[in-house]
């Protein structure tokens, strides 16, 4: 399905990325608002941060237990040549502050 897996460490909640070597968008995806992870199509619905877009369900990418699965190839996060910059923000440390592992869901 796609393109690669950005392994993370954690389950993301919210993640974000452009790629910096074209003139893509902003691409913002989240684990709250309809769409996340669909059944049978793949993939969050997206926003654009850069733009007065609407939510749209062209590009896609699920949220895994420890990163981010890119559910198609297109140029936003899926170029051989392409540089990327991402951001992301775990749905729940691994461990808490004493090291001690979080319960599983």
């Amino acid at each position: 399905d796609g393109g690669p897996f950005i392994y993370m460490g954690f389950r993301p909640a919210f993640f974000m990325v452009k790629k910096t070597s074209g003139t893509n968008n902003w691409l913002m995806f989240d684990n709250k608002r309809q769409g996340f992870n669909k059944d049978g199509a793949g993939g969050n619905d997206e926003l654009q941060a850069d733009t007065y877009g609407i939510e749209a369900s062209s590009e896609r990418c699920d949220f895994l237990s420890n990163g981010v699965k890119i559910r198609n190839d297109g140029g936003w996060a899926n170029t051989d040549d392409g540089t990327y910059i991402w951001a992301a923000f775990a749905e729940s440390p691994l461990a808490n502050s004493s090291g001690v592992p979080n319960n599983a869901r």
